[in-house]
């Protein structure tokens, strides 16, 4: 009885809290935009390029992950036919507020593609690391939509070569929009 009682004495006075003193801070969002500027590949094309992973670093150098969307509990790898589309959202999440210095982008082009309806083997340099590191400044807020759109020129990704394309990273930050 002394333990209904006293389960009961526990319950009412935690009803009656209204928090415990600390007020969280909204997080902000990013999103993470590919803009692919294609010369010389028609839609039948096809390279799947993989996003392995985002991430962004703070000036204090602490990551955030982010993921395919705002509602993703972890990270899954996503293909894109980037001759397909010219814009594709690769990653969108919750960011606390801070200083950013450096996007991360994990890639992993394909070993072989689509051109002109026969299937073309692509190479890597042997230097090749699929992590490629983008630079720059935001400062980030609570309740702050950031659009980063990382673009590339397929024609500067992709060269040809006399039996085969060679890949290698290019890309460049085109827009950081604020809102």
């Amino acid at each position: 009885m002394k333990r209904i009682l006293l389960f009961i004495a526990v319950s009412i006075s935690l009803l009656g809290c209204e928090g415990n003193g600390v007020e969280s801070i909204d997080p902000g969002t990013i999103e993470i935009r590919l803009k692919i500027i294609n010369r010389g590949f028609i839609n039948s094309d096809r390279f799947d390029l993989t996003v392995q992973s985002l991430k962004i670093e703070r000036n204090d150098n602490a990551y955030a992950d982010i993921f395919d969307n705002i509602h993703s509990l972890r990270d899954n790898p996503d293909s894109y036919n980037i001759f397909s589309d010219s814009l594709f959202v690769i990653g969108e999440s919750y960011i606390p507020e801070g200083n950013f210095k450096k996007l991360l982008i994990m890639f992993s082009p394909p070993d072989s593609m689509t051109y002109n309806n026969r299937m073309i083997s692509v190479t890597k340099p042997p230097s090749f690391d699929g992590l490629y590191e983008l630079d720059y400044d935001i400062q980030t807020a609570a309740n702050r939509r950031i659009i980063v759109t990382v673009a590339c020129k397929i024609d500067s990704i992709l060269t040809k070569k006399i039996d085969h394309f060679e890949y290698s990273h290019n890309f460049f930050i085109d827009r950081i929009e604020l809102n």
